[in-house]
């Protein structure tokens, strides 16, 4: 499990939390963004803005100031790098992706599969809606 919690949008303003929070902002919808911090307050530890996936927020952009930080994956790999040289680097993240696989493997299953026939039938079940979003396509040509 990622995440403590995971909620929709409609059920932002009954939130109340005794613990500091972070908040992990994919969609880049400020006026969300902006009620959440009005909610938390004091508890609010800090937001991470990671994505702009809410285009339509991306329309209506309240007045008024965010508190927290952009997080960009390259920039922050470039930084680790820069701290603990590429060879400790690569080894902690190979160590992350270890510990993810791990976490999840048991959530999905592999399907691999070979040739451009298999392609071509795995692309059309895929646009039916065939496959199950827990399957995963390893295809070798």
């Amino acid at each position: 499990d990622c995440y403590d919690e995971v909620l929709e949008y409609g059920q932002v303003p009954n939130m109340r939390y005794k613990t500091p929070v972070w908040v992990l902002d994919f969609a880049g919808n400020k006026a969300l963004l902006q009620q959440l911090q009005e909610i938390f307050d004091h508890l609010h530890h800090t937001t991470l803005f990671i994505g702009i996936t809410d285009i339509e927020a991306q329309q209506n952009k309240p007045a008024g100031k965010l508190k927290g930080e952009v997080f960009f994956a390259p920039e922050h790999i470039k930084l680790l790098i820069k701290l603990w040289g590429h060879e400790l680097f690569m080894r902690e993240y190979g160590h992350a992706w270890q510990q993810v696989v791990q976490g999840i493997e048991a959530q999905y299953c592999i399907d691999e599969f070979s040739g451009v026939d298999a392609l071509i039938q795995r692309y059309q079940q895929l646009v039916k809606g065939e496959l199950p979003p827990n399957q995963l396509l390893f295809g070798e040509f």
